[in-house]
């Protein structure tokens, strides 16, 4: 778990400014980014296409979890239901 600190927002909020008017980002997407590349993740699992399109900007590889790791899917909603395998 990450707090959110100013500094993070801080963070956050100048990488947004600092983006190209061709990255659509939405400023709550920004944040997990920002986490991400802070914390040394190079990969970002997720079905969201504006957060798989700004990826790239953060210096982050975007997955779509939908298409890349169907396993990975079945991992999450098992996790998510609380089901036994």
């Amino acid at each position: 778990m990450v707090s959110v600190t100013k500094e993070l927002l801080t963070e956050s909020s100048r990488a947004f400014h600092s983006l190209q008017s061709s990255v659509f980002v939405r400023a709550a997407d920004a944040i997990p980014l920002t986490c991400a590349r802070r914390n040394g993740i190079r990969e970002v699992y997720t079905n969201d296409r504006h957060m798989l399109a700004a990826c790239g900007a953060f210096g982050i590889e975007g997955r779509n979890i939908l298409l890349s790791r169907p396993l990975m899917l079945v991992w999450a909603v098992v996790c998510i239901l609380n089901v036994s395998v």
